[in-house]
C-alpha cells in the first residue's frame, strides 16, 4: 500500500540508531562532542516553506539543548518571530504535520505527546508570536489532521476527526481564530477519505471502501446528490487535486500502465488525458495550479530525486540559474513549496559536496541562497549516498543505497544493513548534510555511522513503492520469504562486491524493517554478526487482530499480503511466518527497542521476543521508552539513544 496519511509502517535508519537507550554493564565510552551535532546541531535550520501569499517564510530550526522551533520572517527580511511547538507528530504518521494557512499568517502544526498517534492540532498567529500558541483539537483519545488550509481571506480551515466515533473521520469546519467547529460531512460508516475542491475549498468528493476497492463519487453542488465517478483497486489510483469549476480532476493512476501516472480526468465526459508517464518510475510527488488547471511540476526518485518543471520557460530559466548559482554538476533537485501565484518557488538541490534550500523568485529571475549544507563546519565530514542497483536470486533489479566513508579508498568495511519499514515504502536519496529533527528525509543515523567507519545499506526490496505495480505487488503473500530473500540477496552482493567485511554484518530495521531483521536472524544466523530491532513485528497474528479501529479499511490489504487470521490455513500462515515462533534459531546478540504507547506494533511483540531469547540463554538487551509510540521523537531520548547505541555497535564489531 503507497504512503497513507493514517497507514504508513515509516521507520528510516535515522530513527533505527534513535531508539536504543538499553543499560550496558560495562561502562559507556564517550562520544566526541562534535558528533553530538549530529542529532544537536544547534542553529540547524531547514525544511524551509513560502506563504501562500510569497511573502513570508518559515522553516524549522533547532535550539540551545536540541529542541525544535518554528521560525517565520518575512522574504524581505525583519524580526523572526519563534514558536515552541512541542512534540511534532511524526511524519510516518500524519500526512502533514506542519503548514502554513491560507491567510499566510497563521501557521499550524500537529502535536503528539505521548505518540499515541492522537494528534492534536494547534496554531500560532505570526503577528503575535509573543502570546501562547493554541491547541484547537483537546479531545482525548481522538486522532485529528489537516484536512486544508483554507483561502487567503478569512480565518476558516477544514480537519478530519475521529472525535465521534473511533472508527470514523468526519469532517469538520474549523475557525482557526475563534477555534469554532461545525460539522461538514459526517462518515456514513465506509468513507476512506475525503476531497475537496481545490480552489473554493468546498466538499466536493469522497472515497468509499468497498471490499478492497474505492470508489470515487463526486457531486456538482454543495448539496447536490453523490455519483460514481471512478472505481480502481486500492492500489490503483490517488486523488491529486479536484477542480469543479474547470471540471477537472488530477490522478496518479496505474490502471493503464505499470507505473503510477499522472492523468486528468474530464469530470463530465469521463475522458482521461496523460499528463506525465515514467516507464519505470512511480510519480512521487505533483504540484498543481488550480487557477489555470495545471500541474506544473512533477518528481519521480530513480536514485536521486528527478523534478521536471512542466512549463518549459519556467524549467529553462531555472536551470541556468542553478547552474550559475551551484558552480557544480546538479544531482538531484526536488520542489518543497510555492505561492499561490507559482511567483516564488522554494526549491532543494543536492550536488557530489551538499546540498541548498533556494528562494527562486520569478519576477526578479533571482535565487536567495536560505540554508547551504556545504558551508557547514563538519561537511568535509560527511558522505554521499550513492544510488546502487543489486540483482535478486531470481534476477529482479533491486535498487538502493550506499553510503561510504567520505575518502575511503576500497576494501571492506563493517556492514550496516537499514530496512525499511510498510512494506508499502521505499528508502529514498539522502543529502550530505545533516538533518538532526529527521523533519523529512533526514539522514542522521548514516552520517554518524560512516563515522564509526561503517558502511550503510539501504534496499527497496519487492513489495517497497516506487518502482511500478508490479513491483509492489510482487512481495503480496511472500513478504516471510522471497522479500527476505531480497534482504539476503543485499548482503551477499555486498560481501561479492568487496563492500562489507562478511565477519562483521550488522541487520537493523524498523516497524516491518524490524520484523525483516528477526527473520533474517532466524533465516541465516551464521550471516549477521548482531541485529538491532525498533518496535518490530514478531507476531502478525496479533498485529494484525490488534489494529487502531480506524485501520478498518485496509483489513483486506493486510489478508491479501499475509494472510486471514479469521481462517484456519491464514492462521497457520501467519504462525508460519511470525519470528516470534522461530526463536530457537537465533544466535547473534540482539537489541530490542520499542515505545510503550506504540499503537501500529502491539508492546507485546517486543516483550516476547525478549523474555523468550532470554530463556534460551541468547543475548537481548531490551529497552522501552514510555513516553514515545512508533517513532522516536524526544531529542533527549534521541541524544542518549545514539550514545549507547554506538557502544553497543563496538561491542558488536570488535
Amino acid at each position: 500500500m503507497r504512503s497513507r496519511p493514517f497507514l504508513r509502517f515509516a521507520l528510516g535508519a535515522a530513527l533505527f540508531l534513535a531508539a536504543c537507550a538499553f543499560p550496558l554493564r560495562a561502562p559507556l565510552e564517550a562520544v566526541p562532542t562534535d558528533l553530538d551535532h549530529y542529532l544537536t546541531d544547534s542553529g540547524w535550520r531547514g525544511d524551509f516553506r513560502i506563504s501562500p501569499n510569497g511573502l513570508r517564510l518559515l522553516w524549522i530550526e533547532q535550539a540551545a539543548g536540541g529542541e525544535f522551533q518554528i521560525v517565520a520572517q518575512r522574504v524581505a527580511g525583519g524580526e523572526e518571530a519563534r514558536i515552541a511547538v512541542g512534540r511534532l507528530a511524526s511524519s510516518g504518521t500524519v500526512f502533514n504535520q506542519l503548514s502554513w494557512l491560507g491567510d499566510s499568517r497563521h501557521i499550524a502544526w500537529l502535536r503528539d505527546e505521548t505518540g499515541d498517534e492522537n494528534t492534536q492540532l494547534w496554531v500560532q498567529d505570526t503577528n503575535a508570536p509573543g502570546t501562547a500558541p493554541r491547541n484547537l483539537t483537546p479531545w482525548p483519545g481522538a486522532k485529528s489532521a489537516i484536512h486544508t488550509t483554507g483561502g487567503p481571506r478569512g480565518t476558516s480551515m477544514r480537519i478530519v476527526s475521529n472525535r465521534r466515533d473511533p472508527r470514523l473521520f468526519d469532517l469538520i469546519g474549523l475557525n482557526y481564530a475563534t477555534g469554532e467547529t461545525t460539522d461538514v460531512a459526517r462518515n456514513p460508516g465506509d468513507v476512506d477519505g475525503w476531497i475537496s475542491d481545490f480552489v473554493s475549498g468546498e466538499l466536493a468528493g469522497r472515497l468509499r471502501a468497498e471490499s478492497g476497492t474505492r470508489i470515487l463519487e463526486i457531486r456538482e453542488t454543495a448539496d447536490g446528490p453523490w455519483r460514481e465517478l471512478r472505481r480502481w483497486p486500492i492500489t490503483g489510483s490517488y486523488v491529486r487535486a479536484l477542480n469543479r469549476g474547470r471540471k477537472s480532476l488530477i490522478l496518479a493512476t496505474n490502471q493503464v500502465h505499470n507505473t503510477l501516472a499522472l492523468v486528468r480526468v474530464d469530470l463530465e465526459s469521463g475522458e482521461e488525458t496523460l499528463l506525465f508517464r515514467d516507464p519505470k518510475l512511480d510519480v512521487s510527488r505533483s504540484f498543481y495550479n488550480g487557477a489555470a488547471d495545471r500541474v506544473y511540476a512533477v518528481q519521480t526518485d530513480p536514485g536521486y530525486p528527478s523534478t521536471r518543471i512542466l512549463p518549459a520557460e519556467l524549467g529553462e530559466a531555472l536551470a541556468k540559474l542553478l547552474r550559475e548559482n551551484l558552480k557544480e554538476d546538479l544531482l538531484g533537485f526536488e520542489l518543497q513549496s510555492a505561492d499561490r501565484a507559482i511567483n516564488r518557488l522554494v526549491f532543494r538541490t543536492h550536488t557530489r559536496s551538499g546540498s541548498q534550500e533556494l528562494l527562486f523568485d520569478r519576477k526578479s529571475a533571482r535565487i536567495t541562497v536560505l540554508r547551504d549544507s556545504r558551508k557547514h563546519p563538519l561537511a568535509a565530514a560527511l558522505a554521499l549516498s550513492e544510488p546502487v542497483v543489486i540483482p535478486a536470486r531470481d534476477g529482479r533489479e533491486l535498487h538502493g543505497y550506499l553510503t561510504r566513508p567520505p575518502g575511503h579508498k576500497g576494501g571492506p568495511l563493517p556492514l550496516y544493513l537499514a530496512v525499511h519499514g510498510g512494506p508499502w515504502l521505499r528508502d529514498y536519496f539522502l543529502a550530505r548534510e545533516l538533518n538532526p529533527g529527521a523533519i523529512s528525509r533526514g539522514n542522521t543515523g548514516s552520517q554518524q555511522l560512516v563515522q564509526r567507519g561503517f558502511a550503510v545499506l539501504r534496499v527497496n526490496y519487492r513489495g517497497s513503492e516506487g518502482y511500478g505495480e508490479e513491483h509492489l505487488l510482487a512481495g503480496a503473500g511472500s513478504l516471510g520469504d522471497r522479500t527476505q530473500d531480497d534482504v539476503e540477496d543485499a548482503v551477499r552482493w555486498a560481501i561479492r562486491e568487496g563492500i562489507a567485511d562478511p565477519a562483521r554484518i550488522i541487520a537493523t530495521g524498523g516497524s516491518f524493517g524490524g520484523y525483516s531483521v528477526l527473520k533474517q536472524l532466524v533465516r541465516s544466523p551464521e550471516l549477521y554478526r548482531c541485529g538491532i530491532n525498533v518496535f518490530g513485528v514478531a507476531d502478525w497474528r496479533r498485529q494484525i487482530e490488534r489494529q487502531p479501529p480506524y485501520w478498518w479499511p485496509y483489513k483486506e490489504t493486510y489478508h491479501r499480503n499475509y494472510a486471514d487470521p479469521g481462517t484456519p490455513a491464514g492462521l497457520a500462515e501467519l504462525h508460519r511466518i511470525s519470528p516470534v515462533h522461530q526463536l530457537d534459531l537465533i544466535r547473534a546478540p540482539l537489541l530490542i527497542i520499542h515505545g510503550r504507547n506504540d499503537i501500529r506494533v502491539p508492546i507485546e511483540d517486543s516483550d516476547d521476543v525478549h523474555a523468550g531469547l532470554q530463556r534460551l540463554g541468547r543475548a537481548s538487551h531490551y529497552v522501552v521508552y514510555e513516553d514515545e509510540g512508533h517513532s522516536i521523537r524526544s531529542v533527549r531520548n534521541r541524544l542518549t539513544a545514539w550514545r549507547n547505541t554506538d557502544a553497543f555497535l563496538k561491542r558488536c564489531v570488535q
